[in-house]
């Protein structure tokens, strides 16, 4: 029966069911609103607040340059906000290079990195900040900044010393050190290799007979060893046994080093040139000996640089070469009996060259369709033309094609093919072919048991293949240990040098 009290009652029950759900979605949102916000609703912050699931936000962000060369120092700051947790934690990280103690507030921290000598090729370096609150909820930021790229590891010869650029930038030495070019402090000779210490960022190097030289990423050019003639541009003739800054010339971009002088590319292709120039072989029209860079006058448009004993050969962006220095084995290949020329001459019947190398008293040049071409000095059958007849102006070297790389070396030839294999000719009186013999070639012969060479170098009488696994291999004479296999026994077939 549907009687007024009856309607009263339910009226209520409905007013009180509306009530209570009302309650309860408040209390849900007043919940809500004290995780989110626990100070304001009078809890305390820490191990009895309610948990915080919102991360930091950060506010503000910098870093104090976003490229950096030759272990430069770079400082990160970040500045961060949350409502519920007014103390905040900082963690930092780095995919290259070395990071300081962080110095931090609540709120704020900031970092100072130290970069690398290089980072590999094709790689940036990052550092990375983490901020998280109390509740172990976290936000992150990533800084990128661009440093000196690794150089490609490389090996280079000088008469009886060997030098290798490692991927770090760091420089090894082996061999001869009577003059201290090796570079370690001593005049000890080595029969495995040594690091050469203080010398970081290393982009490139080059070896003369008796001194070295190495381009680091800035620009700058160091030296060491001998100096009799200046070559070690310092300002002196004093031999060092440690690497040396060679004064007033920067932007440097390529080296070349001679029996007793030096060269260096500007990257704005300007030769400058400096030591021994009895022959005119620092290009600058005197014979007058410099113990200080001195700019080869009329060259420019130069790409590649390459020096014998007494002679040097530069090659031109326009694809022709140019030669200077002593003449008298026909080296300049200017089609002259000359005895020096003191001033770069044009070498005739070059065209469409890419690479150069010049040995004792011989030269080299790569054209780009995969041909050989040589002159000068010819008695061991350098020039490998099948004949030991001396040239004066370029001929091809029969029967070689697809080359990629040439060396030169003091009587004897080399030259890597587009297949890897590698090919030598010349001297081989301490087997510095590698094929076993020690037999003269006047034409190339193949060095059977070496594969997958990437480079190739020669020294007076020794030679150095770096290969595609990282590892270097050497052959020929090794007395002083310039093969860097431990021992000092003549090699006639390659044999891997103890780089670490």
């Amino acid at each position: 029966m549907n009687s007024p009290a009856s309607r009263l009652r339910a009226v209520l029950a409905t007013a009180l069911l509306v009530v209570a759900s009302g309650c309860a979605d408040f209390e849900k949102a007043a919940a809500a609103f004290c995780e989110r916000n626990p100070s304001r609703c009078g809890h305390a912050v820490g191990d009895d607040a309610l948990p915080d699931t919102t991360a930091p936000t950060i506010t503000q962000s910098s870093q104090s340059a976003t490229a950096v060369q030759d272990l430069g120092t770079v400082t990160f700051r970040v500045t961060a906000h949350d409502d519920e947790s007014p103390q905040l934690s900082f963690a930092w990280t780095a995919t290259h290079g070395v990071l300081g103690a962080p110095s931090n507030t609540e709120t704020t921290s900031e970092v100072i990195w130290a970069s690398p000598a290089c980072v590999p090729a094709g790689a940036s370096a990052s550092v990375t900040v983490v901020v998280t609150n109390s509740s172990y909820a976290s936000t992150a930021k990533t800084f990128t900044l661009t440093a000196t790229s690794c150089p490609p590891p490389s090996v280079v010869a000088g008469a009886n010393h060997s030098l290798a650029l490692r991927h770090d930038g760091t420089v090894w030495a082996w061999g001869y050190n009577g003059y201290g070019q090796l570079g370690d402090g001593t005049t000890s000779h080595r029969a495995s290799p040594v690091q050469v210490p203080g010398l970081a960022s290393v982009i490139a190097l080059a070896a003369g007979s008796s001194h070295s030289l190495a381009l680091r990423g800035d620009g700058t050019v160091w030296a060491w060893g001998d100096n009799t003639f200046g070559q070690l541009g310092d300002g002196t003739t004093t031999h060092r046994a440690s690497p040396a800054q060679v004064f007033g010339i920067t932007s440097v971009i390529a080296l070349a080093a001679g029996g007793g002088h030096s060269l260096a590319l500007r990257s704005d292709g300007t030769v400058w040139a400096w030591g021994d120039n009895l022959f005119g072989q620092l290009g600058d029209g005197t014979t007058t000996r410099r113990t200080l860079p001195s700019r080869v006058p009329s060259l420019t448009g130069v790409t590649v640089l390459s020096a014998g004993v007494r002679h040097s050969l530069a090659l031109h962006s326009d694809g022709t070469v140019w030669a200077w220095g002593v003449s008298a084995y026909g080296q300049l290949g200017d089609g002259t009996d000359t005895v020096y020329q003191a001033s770069p001459v044009q070498v005739p019947d070059t065209t469409n060259i890419i690479a150069l190398a010049a040995g004792g008293y011989h030269s080299l040049a790569l054209r780009s369709d995969g041909t050989v071409w040589a002159w000068g000095y010819n008695i061991y059958g350098q020039l490998g033309d099948g004949t030991t007849t001396q040239r004066a102006l370029p001929v091809q070297v029969p029967g070689l094609t697809s080359v990629t790389v040439l060396a030169a070396g003091g009587g004897h030839s080399l030259a890597l093919r587009s297949d890897g294999t590698v090919w030598a000719w010349g001297y081989n009186a301490y087997g510095q072919f590698g094929d076993g013999t020690t037999t003269w070639q006047a034409s190339p012969v193949q060095v059977p048991s070496l594969t997958n060479a990437v480079v190739l170098v020669a020294g007076n009488n020794h030679s150095l293949a770096p290969r595609s696994d990282g590892s270097v291999w050497a052959w020929g004479y090794n007395y002083y240990g310039q093969l860097g296999n431990g021992t000092s026994g003549t090699m006639s077939v390659p044999a891997r040098a103890l780089l670490p």
